[in-house]
This record gives C-alpha cells, structure tokens and sequence, in this order.
C-alpha cells in the first residue's frame, strides 16, 4: 500500500482534463479494491489522502488567485468527479463497489461538497466567506495520515457497537461481517489491519509470482506469510500452513 501510495501521489491535478496515464493509476485503484487486494479503509485513504484532498487544494489555489473561470472550475470539478464516482460505461447496473463506496462514504462526500461550495462561493463573488472553505494543507494530508485518522473512528464505532451489543465479543473474536446500505463492508483483513496497527506491526500483501495460496493472496505480517481463509489466520511456518492466532504472530 505504501508504494501504491506513492504511484498514485504522482498523479498530475491541474486545470486541464487528466491525462490518459493518470485516468489508468485510477482504474489500476479501483481495481485493486474491486478484487479485494485492498481493504475498504485502504481504499478509502488513499482516494482521499491522495487524490481528494490533493483535487481540493487545488482548485482552492486556483480559485483564491484568480488563476480558472467559474466554467473551467465547474469542468475541473466535473472531470475528477466523474472519474472517481461514476463508471465509464453508460450501464448504471455495472457500477462497482469501490464507486458505491465512494458514494456512501461521509468524508469523501463531504470534500466533493466543498468543492462545489468553493466555486459558488467564488461565483459571488464572497471573498469574506471563501476563507472559511479552505481545505487543509496539502503537506498534512496524505494516505497515511488518513488512515490513522479513520482506523481511529472505525474503533471508536465499534465501541459504541460493542456498548449497543453489535459486537459478539465471545473468545476475544470480533465479528467481522458488517453492511453498508446493504453492500458487505467490513473485512476480516481489516480486523487483522488494525491489529496491526495497534501493535506497529508491518502488514501489506505480498507481490510477484509466489503471492498467492490457493487462489488467496498472500500478505506479509511481521516477518511471517499469512493468509486468509473466511474468519481464520493461516502462517507458513516450516514449509506448511498453518491456522494462528494472531497474538501468536508478534
């Protein structure tokens, strides 16, 4: 993912239509999601730590300086909206779920808002009100502080869960099946994620030829090779693999 993070930190946010090298980093993206090699938190923050908020702060510059028309701002908005929440054919039926999760998501909905906020508060000219619409530093917000920023409130929602008894706490095993607006959400590999990052554990699935285990990608935890299968943790350890708690590999 941090490398992910990094190709996609590359991607070129002016006034003019994204080029055809940066449109194949977002379909690269949301394929990666769509076939589940990235959780819906890793998903998340890096369309916003790395390309939102990157769209965001950019047309605020342009904006503030007087540097794009109302019209060119509208399309800037336009093109990059387009790209990140609707699908390229013209079959509604086809939409994926990294789009329905963009959709659905309070924060991403929520810059996009801004944005359009941005360019009719600058239609009216309002200078005094534009200020307040400043979206936050470009050099403070990147992949990694938003995912540290959402695994954050995803655990302080499940404590309110667990309060409310949503949480099935028996053995110390979270429940990890949960929906959104009736699209499966929360994964076990989100549940391991956190685990890892609680303890400062390294945790990012393995690339090349040897990455998968029956079908089943392969991620490295630590210094060991795990995989998934439904709820449970299987290690290699000595050439075979093995079911493991996850305490077990610290």
């Amino acid at each position: 993912t941090p490398r992910l993070s990094r190709y996609l930190s590359n991607i070129s946010i002016t006034p003019d239509s994204p080029s055809e090298k940066d449109v194949e980093k977002l379909r690269t993206l949301k394929t990666f999601f769509n076939e589940e090699i990235l959780s819906r938190r890793e998903y998340l923050s890096l369309v916003e730590g790395e390309i939102l908020s990157q769209i965001a702060s950019t047309l605020y510059t342009l904006l503030v300086s007087n540097n794009i028309s109302v019209t060119k701002g509208s399309e800037f908005y336009l093109s990059w909206r387009c790209l990140l929440l609707s699908n390229e054919t013209t079959s509604s039926s086809s939409d994926t779920l990294s789009q329905l999760l963009l959709r659905q998501d309070t924060t991403i909905c929520r810059i996009f808002y801004g944005c359009l906020m941005m360019i009719k508060t600058y239609s009216k000219s309002e200078s005094d009100r534009f200020d307040d619409l400043e979206p936050p530093l470009r050099d403070t917000v990147n992949y990694k502080t938003v995912q540290a920023r959402r695994a954050k409130e995803d655990r302080l929602r499940e404590e309110e869960e667990m309060m409310r008894g949503n949480i099935d706490t028996k053995k110390n095993l979270v429940k990890t099946s949960s929906y959104l607006n009736g699209q499966l959400g929360a994964t076990f590999k989100e549940v391991v994620e956190d685990f890892a990052i609680h303890n400062d554990t390294p945790f990012y699935p393995m690339s090349g030829l040897n990455n998968l285990k029956d079908g089943k990608h392969i991620f490295m935890f630590g210094n060991s090779q795990i995989y998934f299968d439904t709820n449970v943790v299987f290690a290699l350890k000595e050439g075979h693999w093995r079911p493991t708690a996850l305490e077990d590999l610290l």
